[in-house]
Parts: C-alpha cells; sequence; structure tokens
C-alpha cells in the first residue's frame, strides 16, 4: 500500500539565503512557504531527517528510530500545535477586520482551529505530512472565514434538507458553499503540492496512471459503500436494539465507526498491526462521532464551531486517503494525488447533495470549479505573487545602493525563495554582476544556486557579462597572452561560448608570439593574431546577435593594443640591433610565414591521388611536430587553383561541442573560413540556428550549396588531428556511427569532395575506424630533404643576414636529422646565443656555437621530448639505457625488451644500423642522455 520511491538527493541551503528562524511561530510560517514556493528547502530538511525518505512521506510508515528524530518531533509539534494556533488567529484577525460580532468570531475561529487540526491528525499519519500542512492551513482559514461569515445560526440548513423545497441562492449559499469550498479548494491544494513536491516517476507509463486513478476513485467508493452498509447493519441490528439507540444517534455511530474503520485500515496498510490499529480507531471514531453529535446541537458557539470543524475535516481527510493510497500503491504519488481529489471531492458533493436535497450538477460544478483552483495553485500563485516581487525588488535594489552590507539585500531576493516563478525577474542579472564584482565568493554561490532554476536567464546574462568585463581588463600584451588561464567555460549553455573559445585561442596565439625568442617572430606571429581579430569583427559586424555590440569594441580594443605592441619591437628591434631570428617553435606555420620550405613531393602525391576517381579519402600521418598542420595551412599555395582546400582543426571548437549541432556548425564555420582565406571564395552561410531541428539534413542540404557553388572544382576536405573525435565519441559528446556514418556518405555519394585526414596516430590505430573511411591511401610525412633542410638553415628567409660554416650546418642536420621542428629550435637558440655576443663576430655561426646551444635547445624544446618519454608507458628507462651507451650498440636482454623496442622502430623513434638499436635523431639522445639520474 505504501508508494516508494527513491530518495531526492540533499539541496543545501545557499550561505547568503535566509537563514531558519528559531521562533516556532515563524517556523511554521517558513515552512509553509517553502511547500507554496521552494520545494527544494523541504526537500533538504525532509532529507536530514532520514535521507531514505520520501518528500511525501506519511506518519504511519516511519520506523520507530525516525520517530525520535528531534526535527521530525519537531515537524509535528508545528503541524499539530502551533499551525492551528496560526490559522486560528488568522481567522479571527479577519472576521474582525471585517467587522463581524464577537460569537461568530469564536464560532470561525473555533472552526478553523478544529478543521487544522483534524486534517492534520488524518492527512499526516495516512496521506503524506508536506500535503496535510497545506490542506490543513488552507482548509482553516476557508473553513473559519466562510462559517465565521455566515454564522452559527445559519448552519441549520446544512442537516433540514430543505434544499429539495427551496433551491435557490440562499440554499446554495448558506447550505452548499461551506462544506463544498471546504473540501474542495484545499483538497485540491493538498493535491498540487503532493504533486509539486513528489518527485516525478517516468516509470509509470500514461495508461498505467489513468488507470490508478479510476481504481482509487471507483475502489474508495466501493469501499465506502461496501463499510457504510456494514456499519448501518451493526448499529441498526445490534446497537439500537440492544442500547436502545434513536436513529440520530444511530446514524452518528455509523458514520464514527466508518471514519474510525477506515482510518484503521489504512494505518495498519503501513504498520501491518491490524487488530490493534482497527479496534483502536473504531473506539475512537465512534465516540467522536457520538459527542460531535451533541455538539451540533448545543447552542454554544464555540464547542459547535470545534465539532463542525473537526468532524468535517477528518470526513474530508479520510475519503481522500482512501483514493490517494489506492491509486499510489498502483501508479505513483501523481496519481494517488490526482485520484485522492477526484474521489474525496466527488463522494462529499454527493454527500451533501443528498443531504441537503440540492440538485446534483449545480453542486459538482460548483466543486469541480473548487478542485481545479486548489490543484494549479503552484501554477497561478507565482504569477499572482509577480508584480508583488518586482516592488519588493525595487525596494531591495533601494536598500542596496545605501547599505554597505551588500550581502542583507541579496539574500531575500525573490529568486532564491520562489523557485516556482517562471517569469523573469527583470534586474536579476544585473544585480548577480554588481554582487559577484564586489563579493566574488557570494555572488558565485548565488549563481551556482539559480543555475539550475528558472531564473538561470540571468546567471547566463550575468555571465557574459563578466565574461566580456573579464576581456576588457586586458590592457596589454601581457595580459591578453594569460587570460587564457583564467577564462573558463562553464556548463551552461551559452551563446557566446563560440566566440570565448576565439578569444581565449586568440590569447593562446599571443603567448605563443610572446615566447619567441626573437622580436621578428614576435611580429611576424602578432601580425597573425591581428589578422584573426580582424576576421572575428568583420564577423561581429555581419552577426545578428544581441551579444555582438558588446563584444565588438573589446576586440577593437585588442587590435589596437597589439598594433601598438607591433611598433614598440620594430623600435626595440633598431635600438639594439638584433638579429631577428625567423625561426619559428611551437606553432604550425601559416602560408605568410616564408621559412616554409619544401613538401613539394608530398603535395604532388597529394595532388596526384586527387586526380584519381578511385581514391575519395586520404590519410597524412606521421610523428608530432613533424610538419602536418604546417603543410595543410600551405596546401593553399602548394596545390592548383582547380583544388580548393578546405582546412579544419579538430582541436579546436568542433571536437570540443556538446552536439552534433556544435559539430556541425563549427565544421561548417570552418569550411566557410578556409574557402574565403585560401581562395578567396564565399561558401553559403550556415547559422548555429538552422541545424537545431534536424543538423544532419540540413548539414546535408547545406553540402549541396556548397557544391554548386565550387563547381566544377575540386574540395579537399582537410580534417586535422582526426583523433581527437575519439575523445568526444569516449565522452559521449559525439556518437561515432553518426558522425563517422556521415563521413563515410560523403565520400561515397559526392565525388567532388574528397577528404584528407591528418593525425599522429599510427596505421594501426586507424584501423577501428577502416569500415568508414573507403579505400583509405596513406600519405607518410617524414623528415625533410637534406637540401630543403639546409636551405631552412641556412636561409630561412630572403636577405637573411646570418652566414653558417659548412662544420657548423652540418653538425645540425647530424643532431637533427633533417626533423623541422628541431631544425628550427636549435637555431632559434643559436641565433639567441649570437646576439649576446659582440657585434663582430655575431652574425657568423660556427660548429661550437652550435655546441654551446645544445643544452639551452634541450631545455627550451622539453615539452616535445617529455611528450616522447610519456608515450612510453614506463619503458622511458630503456631509452635512457640506450642513449647511456652512447655510440655503442645497444642490445636487447630480454625478450619484452625486444618487442618494446621494434616497436619505437615502428614509431621512427629508433632505426636498426647493422643489427642494432639505436636512435634515429641524436638530439632526442641527448636529452635522454641527460636525464639520467
Amino acid at each position: 500500500m505504501t508508494p516508494v520511491s527513491p530518495p531526492l538527493p540533499i539541496k543545501t541551503t545557499p550561505s547568503h539565503a535566509p537563514k531558519r528562524p528559531q521562533n516556532l511561530w515563524l517556523r511554521a510560517l517558513q515552512l509553509w512557504v517553502w511547500l507554496l514556493l521552494q520545494p527544494s528547502a523541504w526537500h533538504s530538511y525532509i532529507a536530514q531527517i532520514d535521507v531514505r525518505l520520501r518528500p511525501n512521506f506519511c506518519l504511519a510508515e516511519l520506523r520507530p528510530q525516525q520517530r525520535r528524530h528531534p526535527k521530525l518531533r519537531r515537524l509535528i509539534l508545528l503541524e499539530y500545535g502551533i499551525l492551528p494556533i496560526l490559522v486560528s488567529w488568522g481567522v479571527g484577525l479577519a472576521l474582525w477586520g471585517l467587522g463581524q460580532p464577537r460569537q461568530d468570531i469564536a464560532f470561525g475561529m473555533c472552526v478553523g482551529l478544529a478543521a487544522s487540526l483534524g486534517t492534520a491528525l488524518v492527512g499526516s499519519a495516512v496521506v503524506s505530512v508536506a500535503a496535510s500542512w497545506m490542506a490543513s492551513a488552507i482548509g482553516g482559514l476557508i473553513g473559519g472565514l466562510i462559517f465565521g461569515l455566515l454564522g452559527a445560526d445559519s448552519l441549520i440548513a446544512f442537516s433540514s434538507g430543505y434544499g429539495a423545497n427551496n433551491p435557490g441562492l440562499k440554499t446554495l449559499v448558506e447550505a452548499i458553499l461551506p462544506p463544498i469550498v471546504m473540501a474542495s479548494f484545499p483538497n485540491g491544494t493538498a493535491s498540487g503540492i503532493a504533486l509539486s513536491v513528489a518527485k516525478s516517476n517516468n516509470s509509470y507509463v500514461l495508461g498505467q496512471k489513468l488507470g490508478g486513478i479510476v481504481l482509487g476513485v471507483v475502489g474508495s467508493a466501493l469501499t465506502l459503500g461496501v463499510w457504510g452498509s456494514s456499519a448501518r447493519y451493526v448499529v441498526d441490528h445490534w446497537l439500537t436494539s440492544q442500547q436502545g439507540l434513536g436513529t440520530d444517534r444511530g446514524g452518528q455511530l455509523i458514520l464514527g465507526i466508518l471514519l474510525g474503520g477506515l482510518f484503521g485500515l489504512l494505518v495498519s496498510c503501513y504498520t501491518h498491526r491490524w487488530r490493534r490499529d482497527m479496534a483502536l480507531s473504531l473506539i475512537a471514531g465512534g465516540g467522536f462521532a457520538y459527542l460531535a453529535g451533541f455538539a451540533y446541537n448545543t447552542p454554544n458557539a464555540i464547542v459547535r464551531g470545534l465539532a463542525i470543524g473537526g468532524s468535517n475535516a477528518m470526513l474530508l481527510a479520510v475519503l481522500f486517503a482512501l483514493a490517494y493510497n489506492l491509486a499510489a500503491s498502483i501508479a505513483g504519488v501523481q496519481s494517488g494525488a490526482i485520484a485522492g481529489v477526484l474521489g474525496s471531492s466527488s463522494i462529499h458533493t454527493l454527500f451533501i447533495s443528498v443531504t441537503t436535497g440540492y440538485p446534483l450538477w449545480p453542486t459538482l460544478l460548483l466543486s469541480l470549479a473548487c478542485t481545479t483552483v486548489g490543484l494549479t495553485l503552484p501554477l497561478w500563485l507565482p504569477l499572482c505573487l509577480y508584480p508583488f516581487e518586482l516592488v519588493w525588488h525595487l525596494l531591495l535594489y533601494r536598500l542596496d545602493r545605501r547599505s554597505e552590507h551588500y550581502r542583507r539585500p541579496l539574500r531575500w531576493h525573490a529568486a532564491f525563495w520562489d523557485e516556482r516563478q517562471r517569469l523573469p525577474f527583470l534586474g536579476l542579472d544585473q544585480y548577480l554582476v554588481k554582487t559577484i564584482n564586489r563579493a566574488p565568493l557570494d555572488g558565485q554561490a548565488a549563481m551556482d544556486l539559480l543555475t539550475t532554476g528558472h531564473q538561470r536567464w540571468a546567471v547566463r546574462n550575468a555571465q557574459i557579462e563578466l565574461d566580456a568585463q573579464q576581456l576588457e581588463r586586458c590592457m596589454d600584451v601581457g595580459a591578453i597572452a594569460t587570460l587564457h588561464r583564467q577564462l573558463t567555460l562553464g556548463d551552461l549553455e551559452n551563446p557566446t561560448t563560440p566566440l570565448l573559445l576565439s578569444f581565449r585561442r586568440l590569447s593562446e596565439d599571443v603567448q605563443a608570439a610572446l615566447n619567441q625568442s626573437s622580436l621578428y617572430n614576435q611580429r611576424l606571429m602578432l601580425s597573425t593574431v591581428v589578422d584573426h581579430l580582424e576576421g572575428h569583427l568583420r564577423e561581429l559586424i555581419r552577426s545578428r546577435y544581441p551579444y555582438a555590440p558588446r563584444f565588438r569594441p573589446i576586440l577593437q580594443s585588442w587590435r589596437h593594443i597589439i598594433c601598438q605592441h607591433q611598433q614598440l619591437l620594430v623600435q626595440k628591434a633598431e635600438l639594439s640591433q638584433e638579429i631577428e631570428s625567423p625561426y619559428i617553435v611551437g606553432i604550425p606555420l601559416t602560408q605568410q610565414q616564408d621559412i616554409f620550405v619544401g613538401r613539394q613531393d608530398i603535395s604532388a602525391q597529394i595532388e596526384r591521388l586527387l586526380k584519381e576517381k578511385r581514391y575519395s579519402s586520404l590519410l597524412l600521418y606521421g610523428q608530432r611536430r613533424m610538419g602536418k598542420t604546417s603543410l595543410l595551412n600551405n596546401l593553399g599555395r602548394l596545390l592548383p587553383n582547380h583544388i580548393v582546400p578546405l582546412f579544419i582543426d579538430l582541436q579546436g571548437p568542433a571536437s570540443k561541442a556538446r552536439n552534433h549541432q556544435g559539430f556541425l556548425y563549427n565544421l561548417a564555420r570552418g569550411m566557410v573560413n578556409s574557402a574565403k582565406q585560401y581562395r578567396n571564395l564565399t561558401l553559403p552561410h550556415l547559422s548555429k540556428e538552422d541545424l537545431t531541428a534536424d543538423p544532419f539534413t540540413i548539414f546535408d542540404e547545406w553540402l549541396d550549396q556548397v557544391e554548386t557553388t565550387l563547381a566544377p572544382r575540386t574540395v579537399l576536405l582537410a580534417l586535422d588531428e582526426f583523433e581527437t573525435l575519439e575523445q568526444a565519441m569516449v565522452a559521449g559528446r559525439l556518437e561515432e556511427d553518426t558522425v563517422l556514418g556521415m563521413l563515410r556518405n560523403l565520400i561515397q555519394h559526392r565525388p567532388q569532395f574528397k577528404v584528407l585526414l591528418a593525425g599522429s596516430h599510427t596505421l594501426e590505430a586507424f584501423q577501428c575506424w577502416s569500415s568508414y573511411l573507403i579505400n583509405l591511401q596513406v600519405i607518410h610525412i617524414s623528415y625533410l630533404k637534406e637540401p630543403e633542410a639546409r636551405r631552412l638553415i641556412e636561409q630561412p628567409v630572403c636577405n637573411f643576414p646570418v652566414r653558417y660554416a659548412p662544420q657548423a650546418t652540418e653538425r645540425i642536420l647530424q643532431l637533427t636529422r633533417c626533423h623541422p621542428f628541431l631544425i628550427q629550435l636549435l637555431c632559434a637558440e643559436i641565433i639567441a646565443l649570437k646576439n649576446e655576443q659582440p657585434g663582430p663576430s655575431r652574425r657568423q655561426v660556427t660548429q661550437a656555437d652550435v655546441e654551446s646551444a645544445i643544452p639551452q635547445a634541450l631545455n627550451s624544446g622539453s615539452f616535445f621530448f617529455a611528450d616522447i618519454e610519456h608515450n612510453q608507458r614506463g619503458h622511458s628507462e630503456l631509452l635512457r639505457q640506450l642513449a647511456a651507451s652512447e655510440e655503442k650498440f645497444y642490445s636487447p636482454k630480454r625478450s619484452e625488451e625486444l618487442t618494446w623496442l621494434d616497436h619505437l622502430v615502428k614509431q621512427g623513434i629508433l632505426e636498426i644500423v647493422t643489427g642494432h638499436y639505436q636512435f634515429q635523431v641524436k638530439l632526442i639522445r641527448h636529452w635522454f642522455a641527460q636525464t639520467i639520474r
């Protein structure tokens, strides 16, 4: 019989939220507000008693240890003692304000007190403490006000039955309206609170929920009929005959046995103590009904009010509980709440109609209207409160301007205590920005709390403004260069995320430029950053997004700061007469940089394969830092114009997208930018919103437009760092079958498109994708040819003022084996060393200079060498032993070593010479040799 649902996670109250009052009267009011407007606080309070308790728990289901918990006992005290008194006082104040006589005020207060207490006693025991709390408060207030306004003398009609002879407005107001409203609206409110507080359970299908509601209503009606008939039989054939009871007294006993027996039945379903609970409930119910019968007819308004309020409230609570528990045991709390309000209201309405003789249909319509209003209370109450909350916020804002204690106004904002409010609180985003600027910890706590609620729009807008302010605080290139370490992108959906990623990449590029040892390379790389900034500016000018005007001045400011720094570098170079080093270390070369040399053989191979119709996909693979990305960046000038290279760096936003929509948007964005950069062609625009409904279908239609625009040219879609997609697939952001299936479809059905994948994985690592990459042709990129390497060393750019002695060039070739990254790393350190020497010898590089630059090159390139060591899976000590042997040949001693050495040969780190293993690149051997402990 007990509806079971998993416990809710504890949601703690933030430090800046209003604290829980110690006064019991205020505590009762706060619990009432929690149930109405802040259910998460109720969940937290219940979880402090026991995390296994349901939010809609009832007292009958508690175990002895739970009943002894101090917080539960305090909760029972508040509901059974404090809340009824507060309700009674509220009724009395309202009636006094309306000018009612003292007798009617006392009568209304007694009705409210008894109704509140009776609802709490029954409802909290066998229905739900949360639902009964709300029904107790609202039922007591409404019942006390209505009965107090009508007066004690006007209620004779309720039991006289004259509605059949006078079905008019007076009968409706005096005899029908009070019990109907007192029953339907509180029960509807209790159901609404039970629905909103309970954790939704999606395990029940719609048919099961509807069936549970129907069975709950019908089953409760049948149970009442059977139980009522049995109770009447007992009274008519035994009690009245044995004890001489009259008809009135017999009817009262029937009602008492009915209520007490049903209550005992419900309690026994939880406790499984059938004989004890049933016996006590029957005795208590019969006795209460018998005494209430005397109290109904007494002229004393106080006694009569207590009898009317208590008996009606307990009757309604038992009717609600029966249907609620039947439906909840079948289809969960949600079905139980609806069945409870329908069952209790319909049965009670039928009882009122039969008792008074008033027509049934007007009574049912009135009951349905009251039930609907109560059931939808959590929906319409926030709308009614919204204007008052806006006025309250204006007062808080004014107080915040005058108060030095910034925490005090914010903690009372309705966003923290009205969780049901769906309308936006105007100005909340600005208030959050102001708070986080004054008190970062408290402001961030407030933003974290609002992230999952209806006011998360304010957190998003506040975060956008805070990001913009952080970008604005970059007043020099140093601040811009370090920004990427501080700029964080949260999990909240943010329309500025792509733009912030662009700012972070710009910051990383500025940092890479400043890390260059020569002023020449710094200026050269900063020029590339300025070009990217101007591209982003043009994009923002065309953008229709509302945040574009906010970030456009920031881009303009960054461009001005970087251009000024470039001028300072020019002046510094002129004053110091420093040799400007053209060697670029750590980042790929672009087509604007003249230092890129060679690779004509690979570009010719790519061109030849693209002409072959049978080859639709290519794989460019090689060691890290071998120049794959630099080659892809320069394909625009290496390939003929009828081939349009569309370069996509998958390490960027594409692989970091949270879903397929973001992935395809960034893919299309990179293709559009590449076509403009390499061939000055304008592709159709594809926005992120266009991809919302059906991403892959819309993207496929966009590819049709691209083919039409670029026809009859060949399109080379170059995807760099292709293996980063695997990380996104493992993380669950992208689906392997969907993304790779899209590439397979493109390769198969779009002959105008060719796909070039680039990565550092070995051929074996790509085997898992072989079913998607049809007829994949492999292109291996390795060391430069010796003439290309000599040109890179001696003539990296035109009019290079430094001359290398033949022995120096040979030593560099010997150390680097024509590895492009290591050549530039070593030569950059050589130029830095020459700039420290006096003028006459500055422009001539000797072999001694090369030897002197080796230690600094090993230190500057430690990230490259450490990456090699990191990928050895614990076998780095084997490489150190091999490096320690220097020119001596190393022979493996165990079969495991032999297997691993063969693997290093495949990776291009080692080679076999005359049957022995040795390093391919001597500079790498130098690094492992110096790390020997």
